[in-house]
C-alpha cells in the first residue's frame, strides 16, 4: 500500500502486530534468515520479550531486502558507525531502521537514510519525559492528550534515529512541529493500528507499508 509520494526514493515498511502484547514464537524456518553469529548473538538475551522482537525485527530487514532488492539473507552483515548506528557492511548504499513496542515491531528499508520510530499508546504520566525532552511548544501539544504526547515522543525519536545522534542530550535542540533544528528533514506519520508511528527521512518518493502475517522462509 503506497501511503505518500514526496521525494526520490522508495522505503518499504513491513510490520508485524503483537496481539495483547504476545512474545511471538518464531519459526525454525524463519530463523534462517538470520546469519549464524547474529543469531547467536541474538539468542542470548535472557528477555524472551527482547529476544523475540529482536529477532523479528531483523527477519523483517532480511525479508524487506529479498523482496525489494534480492538481496541474499547470509549477504547482509550489520556493523555499528562510531555513533552506534547499525548498517549494512556490504551495502552502504541503503538505510534501514528497526523498532519494537509492546503491541508491533517494524522495519523501514530505503535507499536514503531514515529512522522509524513505532509505539504503543497507553495511559500513563509522562510529564517528566516531556518537561526533559521537549520544546515548550511541543510541550503544549503533548500535555494535551496521551496521543500528542505519542506523536511527538516518536517523532523526535524517528528524527535521531535517522541522524544516529540519540535521543538523549539532543532532543530539546531541534522542534518537531514546526522543523526547527531539523534541517530539511521530513516526518512521515504511518497508519499502524493501536501505535503512534512515525518515519523520518530527507527524500523519498514512495512509502510502502505492510503487515507481515507469516514469518516464511525466503531462499
Amino acid at each position: 500500500m503506497t501511503i505518500s509520494k514526496w521525494g526520490d526514493f522508495v522505503i518499504t515498511v513491513y510490520y508485524v502486530m503483537k496481539h495483547d502484547g504476545a512474545v511471538i514464537d518464531i519459526p525454525s524456518a524463519a530463523l534462517s534468515l538470520i546469519p549464524d553469529d547474529e543469531r547467536e548473538n541474538v539468542l542470548k538475551r535472557t528477555n524472551a520479550e527482547s529476544r523475540s522482537d529482536t529477532l523479528i525485527g531483523r527477519i523483517l530487514l532480511r525479508r524487506i531486502l529479498y523482496d525489494r532488492f534480492g538481496i541474499s539473507s547470509y549477504d547482509t552483515a550489520i556493523e555499528l558507525s562510531e555513533s552506534g548506528k547499525p548498517y549494512l557492511k556490504d551495502h552502504k548504499d541503503l538505510h534501514f531502521s528497526i523498532s519494537h513496542t509492546k503491541n508491533c515491531v517494524a522495519c523501514a528499508v530505503g535507499e536514503c537514510p531514515i529512522g522509524l520510530d513505532v509505539e504503543a499508546v497507553c495511559d500513563r504520566d509522562h510529564s517528566k519525559i516531556a518537561v526533559r525532552m521537549f520544546t515548550d511548544n511541543e510541550k503544549t501539544v503533548a500535555s494535551q492528550s496521551e496521543d500528542g504526547f505519542y506523536r511527538i515522543w516518536t517523532m523526535k525519536e524517528s528524527f535521531v534515529k535517522m541522524t544516529g545522534d540519540g535521543i538523549f542530550g539532543t532532543s530539546s535542540d531541534f522542534d518537531v512541529l514546526n522543523g526547527s533544528g531539523m534541517g530539511d528533514a521530513v516526518i512521515l506519520p504511518l497508519e499502524i493500528p493501536s501505535t503512534a508511528a512515525h518515519l523520518c527521512t530527507r527524500q523519498a518518493d514512495e512509502v510502502s507499508l505492510a503487515e507481515i502475517l507469516e514469518l516464511q522462509q525466503k531462499e
